[in-house]
């Protein structure tokens, strides 16, 4: 049930059972908010108390469970806690049935539309990064294996490969020589192509 309303309305959306949103939250409920939560059962969020609603995630039906709770809520943002969630956000609204405030809801926490293909990038947030004068270490979008032996034979190595939409540190590789970035590109590109995907389905 949700419990009395606070001006500013945050629902917390987690899909991915990490701790580090425990602090996160309990940091934002100190602070006056209304903080509610939609999270997968036995998320250590759901122990986190003086909360003003929880609903949970269903692995199988997420979008259902995001919308329900955010119908429930009426939050004045929804703040993802990791790609998954930002991922479905992205999807919802564009969705033509969802009230006009709810995408707004949306858009405070994901910026505007056109900015989503670098929120869902690793190389769109560096960039990002680097136009507001954060110090970060160069990087580019590999789209193939000779794109990665030129940026090596440039940069030289050590150096670390990331997959998009991968998350908790999974995905990530560091690469020694030339040989074994080529192989590390290609052994994720399997790990997290369409086999991860038919596995992630039917789980």
């Amino acid at each position: 049930m949700l419990a009395a309303e606070s001006p500013i309305r945050l629902l917390l959306a987690a899909a991915c059972s990490w701790e580090s949103t425990v602090p996160l939250a309990i940091s934002l409920r100190d602070a006056g908010f209304g903080v509610a939560i939609v999270a997968p059962r036995g998320h250590p969020l759901h122990a986190v108390p003086g909360l003003t609603g929880r609903w949970r995630y269903r692995p199988l039906l997420p979008m259902a469970s995001l919308r329900r709770a955010i119908e429930a809520v009426v939050p004045t943002v929804v703040m993802p806690c990791d790609e998954p969630t930002m991922t479905l956000l992205q999807e919802l609204r564009n969705d033509r049935t969802l009230a006009p405030s709810f995408c707004d809801a949306i858009e405070h926490a994901l910026g505007p539309k056109e900015a989503a293909p670098l929120l869902a990038s690793r190389t769109g947030l560096a960039w990002i990064a680097d136009q507001t004068g954060v110090r970060i270490p160069p990087s580019a979008e590999i789209l193939s294996g000779g794109q990665l032996f030129a940026w090596l034979r440039q940069h030289s190595t050590p150096a670390y490969l990331k997959i998009d939409r991968s998350t908790g540190g999974r995905g990530v590789v560091r690469i020694e020589s030339s040989l074994s970035g080529l192989l590390a590109y290609w052994r994720l590109r399997l790990l997290f192509g369409v086999p991860r995907s038919l596995w992630l389905w039917l789980r």
